[in-house]
């Protein structure tokens, strides 16, 4: 059965950096990771994984296909 994978990484420090969310369809959550970064990669600079979830789904989805990317988005924390 086909799993979609939202997988969410981060790059930057505690002040300031980018958040980034890649969708993947995968059986196995090894694999899933494994693409994830490297469409994590496109985007430029080092990011490490900060979120994973799963679901089950009973679609048809070809293994291995990148369902959608989201970011990556900007932030910072301001100081009052």
């Amino acid at each position: 059965m086909t799993r979609i994978y939202s997988l969410s990484f981060e790059s930057g420090g505690p002040v300031n950096g980018r958040f980034l969310m890649v969708l993947v369809a995968h059986k196995a959550m090894r694999q899933a990771l494994r693409i994830a970064v490297a469409e994590a990669g496109k985007q430029g600079g080092k990011w490490r994984l900060v979120h994973k979830a799963v679901k089950r789904s009973a679609l048809a989805i070809p293994t291995g296909e990148v369902l959608g990317v989201s970011g990556p988005y900007d932030w910072a924390v301001e100081e009052d």
